[in-house]
């Protein structure tokens, strides 16, 4: 029965017995009230996570039951195999060998019965991970959840694995966040992703495996841009440079618009200052273009500051204000060039 006691809801157990006298009729009852409101509270979440199995099993792509003391898989799709198949096996074949554009490791580390076990000492029962993979042909997000379970009177630990498809929220979840995290007129990074990407990554123990630089870019001449041609072409030039830059990086490097004119790369694990020159000087060449209207002719160049990590800095910041310094040195003289900090 459920009780109001100081306006808060309890859950309590009654017991009523009845006292007989000698000739059997009732004299009394005694009544003894158990709060269960504990137990009550667990009941309704076990049912909860209960229904909320059930509505994933039925619509799941793929369903294993895994047996994670003797590390076997008993079932697949609630199938129990004639042989049960070792726990590796079945994350190789079915798992591990159609994941899309994520690192293995990193995925099979979060999947691994080891870190199942951990999970599960430290008090939890149900553990997600989500990743992209190829599903009968088709390159989807999915989310793999695991439920484990230790039955009553066994020693073994169970898990239900189960693979649900997620693609349409997935998607919708990184458009949404992609558009918080780019510059709107170019697609590059926006000033505050860049500056957080980059401080994450001056965090992380990868940063110390080489170099990593931060090269600042200004355009030069660009005001005559928007005031020969108007700020629409200016805007085109503007994405011109971007779609430069986006092609001339590699996937790992970050590139971003600041705002107006200005420009910032980050080039992730580079390994020797030396050859890294060349970057700086094709940059500058293939960032000095002539555009073209109506008979009338303009000409653009950039400049750059450049910092190196941990050498100057370890944070953005500190990186950008060196940058800045070697820009401004650029810009003061005679423009179309670069300057690395410390080398004045």
């Amino acid at each position: 029965m459920k009780f109001i006691i100081d306006k808060k809801e309890y859950w309590y157990k009654v017991t009523l017995k009845n006292l007989y006298a000698k000739n059997n009729e009732i004299i009394n009852t005694i009544g003894l009230m158990q709060n269960i409101d504990e137990q009550y509270q667990q009941k309704l979440e076990l049912e909860e996570k209960a229904h909320i199995q059930e509505k994933l099993i039925a619509n799941a792509l793929m369903t294993c039951k895994i047996n994670l003391k003797q590390q076997i898989v008993e079932a697949i799709n609630d199938v129990y195999l004639d042989t049960p198949m070792k726990y590796s096996e079945y994350l190789k074949k079915y798992i591990l060998d159609k994941i899309v554009d994520n690192d293995n490791k990193a995925i099979f580390s979060n999947i691994s019965l080891s870190y199942l076990q951990k999970e599960y000492n430290a008090g939890k029962d149900m553990i997600e991970t989500t990743f992209k993979m190829n599903f009968n042909g088709e390159d989807i997000w999915v989310s793999c959840i695991y439920y484990i379970l230790a039955k009553e009177n066994q020693e073994d630990l169970y898990a239900m694995m189960i693979l649900s498809d997620i693609n349409k929220q997935k998607c919708k979840e990184l458009q949404l966040t992609q558009l918080a995290e780019r510059d709107g007129l170019t697609g590059l990074f926006n000033t505050e992703t860049m500056k957080k990407k980059v401080n994450d990554y001056l965090q992380s123990t990868q940063s110390l495996e080489n170099f990593n630089i931060l090269i600042l870019l200004d355009l030069d001449n660009f005001k005559a841009i928007n005031d020969t041609f108007g700020h629409l072409y200016g805007d085109k030039v503007l994405k011109d440079i971007a779609n430069i830059l986006s092609k001339k990086f590699r996937s790992k490097d970050l590139v971003a618009r600041l705002g107006g004119d200005e420009f910032v790369i980050m080039l992730i694990n580079v390994n020797n200052l030396t050859d890294v020159e060349r970057v700086y000087q094709q940059l500058v060449k293939e960032l000095n273009i002539i555009y073209t209207k109506d008979n009338q002719t303009v000409e653009i160049s950039s400049s750059l500051g450049i910092a190196i990590a941990p050498i100057h800095g370890n944070t953005f910041n500190e990186l950008y204000e060196k940058a800045d310094l070697m820009l401004y040195e650029i810009k003061r003289n005679n423009k179309c060039g670069y300057k690395v900090y410390d080398l004045i």
